[in-house]
Formats: C-alpha cells, structure tokens, sequence
C-alpha cells in the first residue's frame, strides 16, 4: 500500500507499506511514470514508466535459530574455535 504519494519536489520519497496478508518474503513492482528522458527498461525501449521490484521480509524480533516447538540443541556453538580467523 503507497501511505505517501510523491509531490515533486526535490528530495522526494514514496512510503510503501505492506500488512504481511500474503506472508513473507513478499515480491511487489512498482511503477512510476517519470519523465521521457528519466524512463529506463533494457528489455522494452518504448517503456513509458520505470519498473522496481520490491521485497518485504518479515521483521520479527524472535530468535532466528527457534524451532516451531522452541527446541533448541544443547551444544554451544561458540565452542567450536575457527582457524581461519587466528593469525
């Protein structure tokens, strides 16, 4: 959802919002119709707008290693020195 259309001015931004209805990661294009001389499309030369693709990830502020049960291995995994970093 677009929250916040451009007014033309300089230092111009479009605020993209989306309500994770479709889950995540969610993949949208965006179209903007610049001006002529602004519009680029390596595929299309008669292009009349600018494509972006954009990506929403999920922001969740749980721990990246938890299971669906909570379970986690009782291993530390610190333990395990890297040779590569010691110098």
């Amino acid at each position: 959802m677009v929250s916040a259309q451009p007014t033309g001015n300089h230092q111009d931004k479009t605020v993209v919002s989306y309500d994770g209805a479709k889950g995540y990661p969610y993949v949208a294009t965006m179209q903007n119709a610049a001006s002529s001389w602004l519009i680029y499309n390596r595929h299309n030369p008669t292009a009349t707008q600018n494509e972006f693709t954009l990506e929403f990830t999920n922001t969740s502020s749980g721990w990246s290693g938890a299971h669906e049960t909570n379970t986690s291995t009782k291993n530390n995994a610190s333990s395990t020195t890297s040779r590569r970093i010691m110098w």
